[in-house]
Formats: C-alpha cells, sequence, structure tokens
C-alpha cells in the first residue's frame, strides 16, 4: 500500500512497520485532539526584555572593544559602562526564568 507524501505513519515495533488505523493527515485542521497555542508565561516578558538589553550591552562592548584592536583612539569611559548592560540583562532574564520556574511549580 502506498501512502501519500502528506501522511504521517505511525511505526510500529512488530507487523509491517506500518498501522493505517493511526494514520493522520498533516493537513491544518485534521489533529486528532486539535491544536492550542501556549499562552506566554509569568516570566517571559522579563525573559525577552533581558535578552534585548543583553544583545545591546554585547553590541556596546564590540564597539568599545573595536578601537583596541584597530589602533585607533578608545572610546570614552560613558561607552565602557554600557558594557555593563550584559550583565543586567542576564541579570533580569534569570529573573524572568526564575518566576516562570515558581509560577509552573505552582500550578502542580
Amino acid at each position: 500500500m502506498k501512502y501519500p507524501s502528506s501522511s504521517l505513519v505511525i511505526r510500529t515495533l512488530s507487523g509491517n512497520g506500518t498501522c493505517p488505523a493511526r494514520e493522520w493527515s498533516t493537513a491544518a485542521g485534521n489533529y486528532p485532539d486539535g491544536v492550542s497555542t501556549p499562552t506566554s508565561g509569568a516570566g517571559d516578558r522579563l525573559v525577552r526584555v533581558g535578552a534585548i538589553i543583553f544583545l545591546l550591552g554585547a553590541l556596546s562592548t564590540l564597539a568599545t572593544m573595536a578601537p583596541l584592536f584597530l589602533g585607533t583612539d578608545p572610546l570614552p569611559s560613558v561607552f565602557w559602562s554600557l558594557c555593563m548592560l550584559m550583565g543586567v540583562g542576564f541579570l533580569i532574564a534569570a529573573a524572568g526564568v526564575v518566576r516562570s520556574a515558581r509560577a509552573g511549580s505552582a500550578q502542580r
């Protein structure tokens, strides 16, 4: 028996390797139990904000280190202080992970 390319066949450990009774189409709307989209968790926004702040700190670190390798004049100390955004972003993202973990354990 030949199956169309858009079907999902569950392989079994015995027999001929296919189980036609468990064949599902992967077309939209044909899932056996339906599809649900997960809602954002308790700390998801903190993780996103922390990641953005971390990336800004990483870019400022690259900008402040580049003159050292290029042989040009170093940037002012204000730019060096922007490198601390990496640590701040990491702490914010870590707080979001902890908040998500605590919210997940409270639901169980």
